[in-house]
């Protein structure tokens, strides 16, 4: 850190200045006349960065295809490279074409524009600023949501195309999590962008939290769904006495992550403490769902118990997640 004085010229009337640190300026290739943002943070500090539309050449990743190609390939995109370049020492097999598209298929605005015998070349075509990141997340918790509230009903309902359908859409949310993670990054590297993207650096980190846990809710929407697969055989209609207490017991998780997700982006912290009420109002049903199933154990299948009892386990999770998700609200 260097401690510069502040000058200023033509007196009391005059203009305050302070120069900057020869290093800085070189190191991103600035010169005399160059535009610069003069950001003013929450705190009253200031960031000093370039204009980002002086800068025209994109910036290029390369990953041997020897590397995780995956791995390569997903990190590149989440640090904002623009053109990614997969290379091989030899002719690239089918396969190997395929494993990439197939990872390329996982990322929003992302194109395969070039192809050789041992190249093929990405590039992003949607700048992280062509959607508001507060967008995105509301992309990535309507799937979610929808995924959460559909496992359930495929569960009850013993749907297997519904929850085949949940678990595909797991896909989906996860490519709009890689973008929001991409767009808060380019933000956190690149501040003249906070305003643009109307975020703030601090609330990227926010934000960040908030795209994992509603990828997080995603997660467990796909886990109730797969418990459908193992109980397809039963007759739902004579286990209603005890999915009926599962359905009421759901209608409050939905209630939390809901409430707590709008609590987030509105910045609304009395939302925030509502969400400890229905959480008490969760407990007691989920005392009363324990207590129902554990009475009709004698009366049903081992397998179908333990299933009931995970199910359980994971409303719990969800419900916690909402509370983390709440907690991001400040006073």
């Amino acid at each position: 850190m260097e401690l510069r004085k502040l000058q200023q010229t033509g007196g009391i009337e005059g203009t305050f200045l302070i120069s900057l640190p020869k290093k800085w300026v070189t190191k991103r290739h600035l010169k005399r006349g160059d535009p610069i943002h003069v950001i003013e943070r929450a705190d009253g500090s200031l960031v000093l960065a370039p204009h980002v539309e002086s800068i025209n050449e994109l910036t290029e990743s390369t990953i041997p295809m020897e590397q995780n190609i995956r791995r390569g390939i997903l990190s590149s995109y989440l640090l904002g490279y623009d053109r990614i370049k997969v290379t091989s020492k030899k002719r690239l097999s089918p396969e190997e074409r395929e494993n990439v598209k197939k990872i390329v298929r996982r990322l929003v605005g992302i194109e395969i524009v070039e192809e050789s015998a041992s190249e093929i070349v990405l590039q992003a075509l949607i700048a992280p600023t062509g959607v508001q990141i507060d967008q995105t997340l509301r992309r990535i918790y309507l799937l979610a949501n929808k995924m959460h509230k559909d496992s359930l009903v495929a569960f009850f309902d013993n749907d297997i195309k519904l929850a085949q359908n949940v678990i595909d859409r797991d896909d989906e949310v996860d490519r709009f999590y890689f973008l929001a993670v991409r767009q808060l990054r380019a933000v956190i590297q690149n501040p003249s962008l906070s305003e643009r993207m109307n975020v703030t650096p601090v609330e990227c980190l926010d934000f960040r939290v908030l795209a994992k846990s509603l990828e997080n809710l995603a997660d467990r929407a796909v886990e109730i769904a797969e418990k459908v697969f193992s109980l397809e055989t039963y007759n739902r209609a004579e286990y209603n006495q005890i999915f009926d207490p599962f359905r009421s017991l759901n209608e409050f998780v939905v209630k939390m992550h809901q409430q707590a997700f709008n609590a987030v982006l509105n910045k609304d912290p009395v939302l925030a403490d509502k969400i400890l009420t229905i959480r008490k109002q969760f407990l007691k049903q989920y005392e009363k769902v324990e207590a129902i199933l554990v009475k009709q154990t004698p009366k049903q299948p081992i397998d179908l118990f333990l299933d009931l009892k995970d199910i359980l386990e994971i409303e719990d999770i969800i419900s916690e997640i909402a509370l983390d998700i709440a907690d991001l609200v400040s006073e």
